[in-house]
C-alpha cells in the first residue's frame, strides 16, 4: 500500500475532447507549512511556499485586539494574504474574550475555508523527472499529490520495472493514464482500502473504456451495448456505461445529472434519445470517489460497427474541507474527545471480540457534533455522509475500511458504530481514523467523448 507521507496495451485509443467546469475557477494558492506540524485532515491539491509558523500567526492575532485601527487592519490582511494554511491555529470563538476578535477571526476563517474548498478540487499535479522503479515511481506521485495509492495486486513484474518520466506540473489524472497505458493497466478504486489501484487491463479493444481526465475526475465510458427493442422495425436499444472516478485524496458525497443532459450521436444514424427523457437521478459514491453509472437509449437503427459520440454533464457534492479524527486504540480507550475546525469527535467506546473463524474484530462507539457553522444533514442523506472510516494499522500505515452504522441522528451531528472484522490486534500501532465533511462544494463537470466503439447486437 502506498499511501501519501503525513497525510493501463498500447495508446491506440480514437482522440477524445473532455472538459472540466468549475463552480469557481480561480488559481491554487499553494502552500507548506513550517514550524509545529498542524493537525491532518485539511487536504491541498499542490504545496510550495511560502511557509507558515505557529508563533506568527499568534502574533497577528495578538494585534487583532491592538488600540490602534491601522494595527488591526494590517494584522487582518497579512493573516488574510497568508492563506488557508493558518487555519488550523486560528483559536476557536471560545479561546476568544474580546467580541472583536472574535469576530475578526471567525470572518477570517470564513474566508480562508471558503479559499480552501476552492482550491482542494481543482486537480493535483506531479513534477517529477528520472528514472524510478515503477512501484518507486507511483510511491512519489502518492506523496506529492495526497492521492493514496495501492500497489499490492501490482504484477510482480512491473514493480520493479524502470520508467523514465519528466513530469513538470502534469494533471494527476494524465500521469497516472500515461503510466497505465505504457504498462497495459488501468486505474480502479479500491473499497477496501480506501486508495487508486492498477490493475492489467484486457487487450481486446471491445473490452476497454474510452476515457479523459477532467480536472480532478476521470471519465470513462465503455463500449455501448445494443439489442433490439420491440416495436418500429430496426430500433435499438443502446446501454451506456459511465465509470465516475474522483482523485482518492476527495470526498464527493453525492452525484447529479439528468438523463436529458447526456447526449449520443453517430455518424450514420438519425437519432438517438433516451429511454426515460426527463428523468433525473442523484446518486452516492462508493467511498467518495467512485460511480458507475448505466443509462440507456433509443436508438432509430442498427449503429454496429459505428464510433459514437457522447457528451454529458453532471454535478458533484463534494465536501471539500474534511476534518481528520485519530483515536489510538493500544489500551482501548474511552471518551476521549477532540475539537477541531468546528467539529468535535468523541471515542465514546471501543471493544473487542473474537469471532467464530478465529479473526478479532473491534466495534467503536463515536458521537460527532459540528458547531452553528457547521452543515445541517438532512435525514435520508445522513448516513452517506457519515461514512468515511477506517482502522490504520502496522509502522506504514495498512487501512481496513470500517463498516458505518447511524445509530441516531442528532441535531448537527450523529451518534454512530464502527465496525472492523479480522484485525490483527498485533499488528500495531492501531489508530481508528474519522474524517468529518464540512464546506460542501458543488463540482459541475462536462464532457465530450468521441470514438465510442458498438459491440456485436445481442
Amino acid at each position: 500500500m502506498l499511501r501519501p507521507a503525513n497525510n493501463l496495451f498500447e495508446n491506440r485509443r480514437p482522440p477524445v475532447r473532455l472538459g472540466l467546469i468549475l463552480a469557481v475557477l480561480l488559481p491554487a494558492t499553494p502552500f507548506v507549512l513550517g514550524g509545529d506540524s498542524p493537525p491532518a485532515g485539511r487536504t491541498n491539491a499542490n504545496s510550495s511556499p511560502p511557509a507558515v509558523r505557529r508563533e506568527q500567526v499568534t502574533q497577528l492575532v495578538d494585534q487583532l485586539a491592538s488600540p490602534s485601527r491601522s494595527v488591526r487592519v494590517i494584522a487582518e490582511r497579512s493573516l488574510r494574504e497568508l492563506g488557508p494554511a493558518i487555519l488550523p491555529w486560528l483559536p476557536t470563538a471560545r479561546e476568544l474574550d474580546d467580541p472583536q476578535v472574535r469576530e475578526t477571526v471567525e470572518r477570517l476563517r470564513n474566508t480562508l475555508e471558503q479559499q480552501q474548498a476552492r482550491e482542494s478540487v481543482l486537480p493535483s499535479t506531479v513534477t517529477l523527472q528520472g528514472t524510478f522503479a515503477l512501484v518507486d515511481l507511483l510511491e512519489q506521485i502518492a506523496a506529492s499529490t495526497s492521492n493514496p495509492i495501492d500497489t499490492d495486486n501490482l504484477p510482480d513484474m512491473l514493480r520493479q520495472r524502470e520508467v523514465s518520466v519528466a513530469f513538470e506540473r502534469t494533471p494527476f489524472w494524465k500521469a497516472i493514464l500515461s503510466l497505465a497505458d505504457e504498462h497495459g493497466l488501468r486505474p480502479v478504486y479500491s473499497e477496501d482500502t480506501g486508495a487508486l489501484r492498477l490493475e492489467p487491463a484486457e487487450s481486446d479493444s471491445m473490452e476497454q473504456p474510452v476515457h479523459a481526465e477532467a480536472g480532478a475526475v476521470l471519465v470513462q465510458v465503455w463500449p455501448v451495448t445494443q439489442r433490439k427493442r420491440p416495436g418500429p422495425a430496426g430500433r435499438q436499444l443502446l446501454e451506456v456505461r459511465i465509470d465516475l472516478l474522483l482523485e482518492p485524496r476527495l470526498h464527493a458525497v453525492f452525484l447529479h445529472y439528468r438523463l436529458d443532459d447526456f447526449t449520443l450521436t453517430g455518424p450514420d444514424v438519425a437519432s438517438i434519445s433516451p429511454f426515460t427523457p426527463g428523468a433525473s437521478y442523484e446518486r452516492p459514491l462508493v467511498g467518495g470517489v467512485a460511480a458507475t453509472l448505466r443509462e440507456r437509449f433509443v436508438a432509430s437503427s442498427p449503429v454496429t460497427g459505428q464510433h459514437l459520440r457522447f457528451d454529458g454533464r453532471l454535478t458533484l457534492r463534494t465536501a471539500a474541507i474534511q476534518e481528520t479524527f485519530r483515536f489510538p486504540v493500544a489500551n482501548v480507550p474511552r471518551r476521549k474527545r477532540l475539537d477541531r475546525g468546528g467539529v468535535t469527535a468523541q471515542l465514546l467506546s471501543a471493544k473487542w471480540s473474537d469471532t467464530p473463524d478465529g479473526t478479532t474484530a473491534l466495534k467503536a462507539h463515536m458521537a460527532i457534533a459540528y458547531d452553528e457553522t457547521g452543515p445541517e444533514f438532512e435525514s435520508h442523506r445522513a448516513g452517506r455522509l457519515y461514512q468515511n472510516a477506517w482502522l490504520e494499522s502496522g509502522t506504514d500505515g495498512r487501512r481496513q475500511s470500517a463498516e458505518v452504522g447511524l445509530l441516531r441522528q442528532l441535531d448537527r451531528g450523529a451518534e454512530l458504530e464502527l465496525s472492523v472484522e479480522r484485525v490483527n490486534r498485533d499488528d500495531g500501532p492501531l489508530t481508528i481514523i474519522y474524517q468529518a465533511p464540512r464546506q460542501f462544494l458543488d463540482l459541475p463537470v462536462s464532457f465530450e467523448l468521441e470514438g465510442i466503439p458498438v459491440a456485436e447486437q445481442e
